[in-house]
């Protein structure tokens, strides 16, 4: 049956022993009661020291869902669980864009560690957090520069825009201060007839400039209101996140697989792919769905309209081998913003990672 990660439950018992953390679905820490007052550390202890391959007092042994919390390494690894989340915390508050899908992996790696906190997972989830944690550095890095560029980008298109208005308005300025002196210089004729036919000359010809004037203006006006549009559009993509279901986007996605492909990771692509038309509450179950049923390691992405990708870390014996057991946790009843509920049949297709996804 497939691994689901979403919620733990905390039990005490008689003989001081518990579950070291409680996390429901919303991600909310509830407090745990304790049967008795958690002794101070004799000395600061670090995670690496306390799963070091030594004698730890009081590590766990048998059932790995408890810790005496009295002893050095449940007090550590209370404080490693409170570390994790408030990580996770901080990188999402820091970028949004950026730091939720990451927020997302550290909160389920936190849930791994509390279900099942031995020396072992501690050293491990130590390694996946300096990974998690340069990762983000480096997309946050490269999303500020792409940013920046775009910025910079736009600032120029619209100092081309301002320019051309300024020397169109100086060219209108001249025509109208050649017409006033035209105006002032020209005769009169004295018969109303012929002063009349004049005057509607020159009426015609402030109203030519007064129309030309105002054509190039909107034309201008709308050409930086399309720049302004454009760059609302790209900064979306810079940001590397789908805003429907918030898992990251097809480009991100790319950036991604091609990180593996230069660090010589063996990963494999599962693309699924929604056989209906579906709307975007069925997307975004869809999508909650499956962050739930892989690994916090594995990157899940909105690749198309109705397309997921799943960079699965691991042979393709392996992820076919997961695709088939998560299909029927996704491949099921979705409920619809109508309150009704519809079947969504999902098809998983293994795409060859060694060559382009484009």
């Amino acid at each position: 049956m497939p691994e689901l990660i979403g919620s733990e439950t905390v039990t005490s018992s008689t003989t001081g022993l518990h579950k070291v953390a409680q996390r429901d679905v919303a991600g909310s820490l509830t407090a745990v009661p304790k049967s008795r007052t958690v002794a101070p550390l004799p000395k600061a202890l670090s995670i690496t020291e306390l799963t070091a391959n030594q004698p730890i007092e009081n590590a766990p042994t048998g059932d790995p869902h408890v810790v005496d919390n009295t002893s050095d390494f449940g007090c550590a690894l209370q404080a490693y669980l409170t570390t994790l989340m408030t990580v996770g915390d901080c990188v999402a508050a820091a970028s949004p864009e950026v730091g939720e899908p990451y927020r997302r992996r550290l909160t389920r790696l936190r849930a791994r560690v509390a279900f099942q906190p031995t020396p072992e997972t501690l050293t491990s989830a130590a390694a996946a957090l300096d990974t998690e944690l340069k990762e983000y550095a480096a997309v946050a890095t490269r999303q500020t520069a792409r940013y920046n560029a775009e910025l910079r980008r736009e600032i120029a298109s619209f100092h081309e825009i301002i320019e051309s208005i300024a020397k169109r308005q100086d060219f209108f300025t001249g025509r109208l201060r050649q017409f006033a002196v035209q105006m002032e210089a020209s005769p009169y004729p004295t018969d109303p007839g012929d002063l009349s036919a004049v005057l509607e000359l020159q009426a015609a010809g402030l109203r030519n400039c007064l129309d030309s004037m105002t054509a190039e203006t909107a034309s201008l006006v709308a050409r930086m209101r399309q720049e302004m549009k454009a760059l609302d559009e790209r900064l979306a993509g810079v940001h590397g996140l789908d805003p429907m279901t918030g898992l990251i986007n097809r480009e991100e996605m790319l950036f991604q697989i091609a990180s593996h492909r230069e660090s010589g990771a063996i990963f494999t692509l599962l693309r699924l792919d929604l056989e209906a038309p579906a709307a975007d509450s069925v997307m975004r179950q869809a999508a909650d769905r499956l962050l739930g049923q892989f690994r916090h390691y594995d990157r899940v992405a909105r690749w198309g309209k109705r397309e997921f990708m799943v960079l699965f870390q691991g042979p393709r014996e392996r992820a076919e081998s997961r695709a088939q057991q998560v299909l029927p946790w996704i491949t099921s009843r979705y409920k619809l913003d109508s309150g009704d509920t519809a079947d969504v049949a999902i098809a998983v297709h293994t795409v060859d990672a060694t060559t382009s996804v484009i």
